[in-house]
């Protein structure tokens, strides 16, 4: 793989990483919105200046997210004068750049789960050292469960990459539609 294939690669995953944290934005003002909306929580702010703080990560992600992916090719082309770049991927198979943006899709889910990880650890001890509550809430099992599952989603991504993209040649290659 020549330098101008993995400048290229690295641009189009750190703008999936972006993308992804735009995602993650999304979902953090929706439980705002509908927490507002459903009158769980009274806002300390006036509901213009949160609804701003909330949509300007969102904004920012995505604008970074899509330069960085639909531009990865001027960007290389920028930092590596006097190289030509033919669409970053001439010397790779379509496994190969499949199973490289899976593997970092699974590091990227896996790198946003590990600290929940520890507010989770946290909340645990926490409960069993309050020994007049004796259940822990459905909404924390809830987020026990949810993390499981992004670990396991992050991990089958970054160990059975090259198996998932396999299975997506031989799909293109069978024609199902």
């Amino acid at each position: 793989m020549k330098k101008e294939e993995v400048a290229f690669i690295g641009c189009r995953l750190l703008g999936l990483f972006y993308i992804v944290n735009a995602i993650y934005a999304v979902s953090s003002f929706t439980l705002f919105f509908v927490s507002w909306k459903t009158k769980l929580m009274t806002p300390m702010l006036p509901e213009t200046s949160i609804i701003y703080f909330q949509l300007v990560p969102f904004l920012f992600y995505l604008f970074a997210g899509g330069l960085l992916w639909f531009g990865a090719e001027k960007i290389v082309n920028h930092l590596l004068p006097g190289t030509t770049i033919d669409n970053g991927l001439s010397s790779m198979t379509a496994i190969q750049v499949q199973s490289v943006i899976f593997s970092g899709v699974g590091i990227l889910v896996l790198s946003l789960t590990v600290p929940e990880i520890g507010n989770v650890v946290f909340h645990m001890t926490q409960w069993e050292n309050m020994s007049h509550l004796s259940q822990m809430p459905v909404q924390f099992k809830a987020q026990i469960f949810g993390l499981f599952c992004k670990l396991a989603v992050g991990l089958f991504l970054l160990f059975g990459s090259r198996g998932l993209s396999g299975l997506l040649v031989r799909l293109r290659e069978a024609k199902l539609n």
